[in-house]
């Protein structure tokens, strides 16, 4: 009896070890796995950076971004007494610029909003340029270079309007002396407020 027990303990034992035995290198055979799986991602996100950088390098070749801004259009998020926040989009898709800028007002600010022309005035516009055109076009047929070509009339006019007329969610296009590309505030000469 003894005998038995003696061997269900030592049995037991043993089972409780290779249990063990087969745990640590079931374990670690999984570590293995995922240390090998780990560096395949490693190595797969330094070939994504560098696809990225190359990407970014064939973008900034094809569509360079600007080197100077001096005009923006976005959408007006807050009105103050002298300046406006508005929140613009990026400029270029590869680099951050601000989305939301302070345009302060000076004395020598104007504003003024776009309105569409009368169809008669920019009817008779339309009659002069196309005379002004087939003028050049009989030159030119005649050898004489033309060094300037006039640009068509634009269908819509600018009207002065004070601050008090732009309001919240507003669209507004605003000018300015200075290069305003990663600026946060800056002042503006012109703004204009596009009638929807």
């Amino acid at each position: 009896m003894k005998n038995k027990f003696l061997i269900l303990v030592i049995g037991g034992i043993l089972g409780i070890f290779v249990g063990f035995l087969g745990e640590y290198f079931f374990v670690k055979n999984t570590i293995s796995k995922l240390e090998k799986e780990k560096k395949e991602c490693e190595i797969e996100i330094e070939k994504s950076k560098k696809e990225i950088e190359r990407l970014e390098k064939v973008i900034k070749k094809i569509l360079p971004p600007p080197k100077e801004i001096f005009a923006l259009g976005g959408k007006v998020i807050k009105v103050k007494t002298n300046s406006l926040i508005i929140e613009v989009p990026q400029i270029h898709p590869l680099e951050n610029t601000p989305t939301q800028r302070e345009v302060i007002l000076t004395k020598e600010t104007k504003i003024v909003k776009v309105v569409p022309k009368s169809p008669e005035k920019y009817e008779k516009e339309m009659k002069q340029y196309r005379l002004k055109e087939k003028e050049l076009f009989e030159k030119q047929k005649k050898g004489i270079a033309i060094e300037k070509w006039p640009s068509p009339p634009e269908p819509f006019e600018e009207k002065e309007i004070e601050l008090k007329e732009i309001k919240v969610g507003d669209e507004i296009s605003v000018i300015s002396k200075e290069d305003i590309k990663f600026a946060k505030k800056f002042e503006v000469v012109k703004i204009k407020l596009l009638e929807e």
